[in-house]
């Protein structure tokens, strides 16, 4: 079945149910959202998730290259297995969210239709020289939700051998994560949620299970209610100001700079998260650093005083000469300024002003009078001299 066969054959999914109400391609409620709500809960319906798009990246180097720039371990995923992936500015800030599965030859990404074509032009710019060659599969692959169990009465498409369903982590936390959620019980720790991506054919016999009743479907309304109230995020929900941990997006990845990417020793598995004594020691360990550095810094004045002969009165090197608030007008820049030119001290110590017969505003010294011995030897010695 092509692609018109398989957009057309979702429109008629979408419309198959009595009450429908359909907005941009997305099925908002049947006219009861409440009831809806329960049902999806219940496991009892399922959700045509219009909302969403698909992206597939096949290629030997995809998941090695997905991690690259990701902020998930995805190169250890297992086929058929469930993840998340966020993809970061160079300030910390969340630019895209994506669902991941992997069926051993391409991974599937889940994403906000919105965020589809951003993600996929990001993706192209990235590929360099490596073999991956993302694409957007929104057009072969429906995606529909619900709980583990009403999924798993559909056929989900399995090109390469392994059921294409993504089933939520959501709210656990997984090797490297960290929760910042303080509520205990979490409200979404019962949340049952999975997504399957449906072929064409799978698609049309729902949309005639709908027609007949045989299949109970609701809106995208009652789906986003159930995941609002278990403080689930989604990529709608951001703006370019969001960190990660603001909307408690770390319980299921590593993200940069958290410390949690994995480092020498950890045996590839990620670094631990931060726990708040680890934290404190990080930060005990800072101050010792800084008082270390401070420490040197001191040595190293007390150094170049020392080689420079200046009796400890040295100016300092990195240091102003002006003197502090409060210090006599001369007791900084003037001194500061004689020992440069040289010959300050001397002349003080001479009784004698510096030359251009400035004093620098000190007093010079009177000179000091001869010892009674020296004044008549002197005597003595000019009759000689005569």
């Amino acid at each position: 079945m092509d692609t018109v066969q398989g957009m057309d054959a979702f429109t008629r999914l979408l419309t198959a149910a009595p009450g429908a109400v359909v907005s941009d391609g997305v099925l908002q409620h049947l006219g009861s959202p409440l009831a809806e709500q329960r049902a999806l809960a219940d496991g009892t319906a399922v959700v045509p998730l219009g909302d969403r798009g698909l992206l597939a990246v096949p290629g030997e180097d995809r998941l090695t290259w997905l991690e690259s720039f990701s902020t998930q371990r995805v190169s250890v995923l297992a086929p058929g297995e469930s993840a998340e992936l966020l993809i970061l500015d160079p300030n910390g800030h969340v630019e895209h969210a994506a669902s991941i599965i992997d069926d051993g030859t391409t991974a599937w990404l889940i994403v906000d239709r919105q965020d589809a074509e951003p993600l996929l032009s990001w993706l192209k710019k990235m590929r360099f020289r490596l073999r991956v060659d993302p694409r957007d599969a929104s057009d072969e692959l429906a995606i529909v939700g619900g709980t583990a169990s009403a999924i798993g009465g559909l056929h989900a498409a399995a090109p390469a051998g392994v059921a294409l369903v993504w089933h939520d982590p959501w709210p656990g936390v997984t090797v490297g994560g960290w929760a910042y959620g303080a509520a205990d019980p979490h409200p979404g720790a019962d949340r049952d949620w999975a997504e399957a991506l449906i072929a064409p054919e799978e698609v049309e016999r729902l949309a005639r299970e709908a027609a007949s009743g045989a299949l109970r479907l609701s809106g995208s309304l009652a789906a986003d209610a159930l995941r609002i109230a278990a403080w689930r995020p989604r990529m709608s929900d951001a703006d370019e100001r969001l960190l990660p941990h603001e909307a408690d997006w770390m319980r299921e990845r590593r993200a940069p700079g958290q410390g949690m990417l994995s480092g020498p020793g950890d045996g590839g598995q990620g670094a631990q998260p931060r726990s708040p004594a680890a934290a404190d020691g990080r930060a005990r360990a800072g101050r010792q650093r800084i008082r270390t550095a401070c420490a040197g810094r001191r040595r190293a004045r007390r150094r170049h005083r020392g080689r420079h002969g200046h009796g400890g009165r040295a100016p300092l090197p990195g240091r102003s000469d002006r003197p502090r608030a409060g210090a006599p007008e001369h007791s900084g820049r003037r001194r500061a300024r004689r020992r440069r030119r040289g010959g300050a001290d001397r002349g003080r110590a001479g009784g004698h002003r510096p030359a251009g017969g400035r004093s620098h505003g000190i007093r010079p010294s009177p000179p000091a009078a001869r010892p009674p011995a020296l004044t008549a030897a002197a005597g003595r010695v000019a009759k000689l001299e005569s």
